[in-house]
């Protein structure tokens, strides 16, 4: 339907008088325009009084000043471009291709140096940090988003010597440790999550707890139990000698330790003796040695059977 005044001047008038025909009326019931004229026209009513001008005389006034103010504004006005809306579509494709392009870089970029019993594994980062990873260890990073955010996840044991530059995370599931560039030992096994700092300083985090760690500090969390000590080797055992050194360590966490190195499942009836504490250290490459050092201190009597050590008082 065209514009009411461009089709018909009198339409509207003769909608007034009640001079339409049924097809007309119901034509303009359905047109866009009906709800702003009847609104307009039930305005003049309410205003009109006596010796008023007719219906279709008021309206064709009206509708004069109308057009006559829209086409003075038509003239002044300055069509506004929203550029908003036109880089809307910009914004959308770009964040897309970020959003993607970083799903590609985490799920595809991930890197997992994994170690099995007795084996241990030297790898180089990204940045040229060097990391020994211990036995039956894994250490995941991001060989895209590293250079980004210097960060790695670790379950187990790992001795990191770390390049100088921004922030260095590794992040365990008991705590993480922070440094710049250092050289550290970290180990984070079921009850025990210990940090030993050998050259610079290391943040360690646990919770909401953070501890700043120096040359030759070392801060352990034993089955939650927080304890800090003051070392003297220059390099971790497990590196330098191949073995496994504790200090008052509950046995249970031990024998943890001993499963790392070797294939042998150590079981025991008595639960008791799993939690008394040994002092001492193991080898990790002479079964016989490992097992008379962790039981002869302790005055446990054990059994080999193929894979498997049975131990009791």
């Amino acid at each position: 339907m065209k514009d009411i005044n461009e089709e018909n001047d009198h339409f509207l008038a003769k909608w007034l008088n009640n001079d339409l025909s049924k097809e007309e009326e119901n034509r303009f019931l359905g047109h866009k325009d009906y709800k702003s004229y009847a609104v307009i026209i039930d305005g003049i009513k309410k205003l009109k009084v006596p010796n008023q001008k007719s219906d279709e005389e008021e309206y064709l006034e009206l509708m004069q000043k109308i057009k006559s103010s829209k086409e003075n504004e038509d003239k002044s006005k300055v069509k506004k471009i929203n550029f908003s809306s036109l880089f809307m579509p910009i914004s959308i494709a770009a964040s897309i291709v970020l959003i993607a392009g970083f799903s590609f870089a985490f799920f595809m970029g991930n890197v997992i140096s994994k170690t099995t019993i007795a084996e241990t594994k030297m790898i180089v980062l990204p940045d040229a940090s060097e990391v020994q990873v211990g036995a039956s260890s894994e250490l995941v990073y991001n060989k895209y988003l590293f250079y980004l955010s210097r960060k790695l996840t670790l379950e187990g044991e790992a001795y990191f010597s770390v390049e100088k530059g921004s922030r260095f995370t590794v992040k365990t599931s008991s705590g993480n440790v922070t440094v710049l560039g250092t050289k550290f030992n970290v180990v984070s096994r079921k009850n025990t999550f210990i940090t030993q700092c050998y050259e610079g300083s290391v943040s360690v985090g646990v919770k909401e707890e953070e501890t700043i760690l120096k040359k030759g500090d070392k801060i352990s969390y034993i089955k939650h139990k927080k304890k800090i000590t003051k070392e003297t080797n220059l390099i971790p055992h497990w590196i330098d000698h191949k073995k496994s050194q504790f200090n008052a360590i509950p046995f249970d966490l031990v024998i943890q330790e001993f499963q790392s190195y070797y294939p042998v499942k150590l079981n025991t009836k008595d639960k008791g003796l799993l939690d008394l504490n040994f002092t001492g250290s193991f080898p990790h490459n002479n079964l016989e040695i490992a097992l008379k050092s962790i039981f002869i201190p302790m005055g446990i009597r054990y059994t080999k059977k193929e894979d498997a050590v049975y131990f009791e008082k």
